[in-house]
């Protein structure tokens, strides 16, 4: 498969409404302190112990063959590569904290 050397801004992919609504919640006073605030108070780091006691963190040599297809993605939208879990939940969940 030929690699596409394509570099991709946040703002390409984003979508309109979730902009607005980004901008909107920005421009609440207070709503970005509180926001921080609230995360001061553990939850990212709860969110990271129950992914380290209960899925599996992909790298080079852990399930190589799915964490792979990271890099090129990451290279492609200009961002650092985050760290990449695998669960067995019935649900499908995508998250991050900034």
């Amino acid at each position: 498969m030929k690699q596409l050397n394509i570099k991709v801004n946040a703002s390409e992919f984003i979508h309109p409404e979730d902009a607005a609504a980004l901008r909107q919640l920005e421009n609440i006073p207070g709503f970005p302190a509180l926001v921080k605030k609230i995360l001061s108070l553990g939850l990212e780091q709860m969110q990271y112990g129950v992914n380290m006691a209960s899925a599996i963190r992909l790298s080079p040599t852990q399930l190589p063959n799915i964490y792979n297809h990271l890099p090129p993605i990451c290279d492609k939208l200009g961002i650092d590569e985050p760290e990449f879990y695998l669960d067995n939940e019935s649900d499908t969940k995508r998250m991050d904290f900034w």
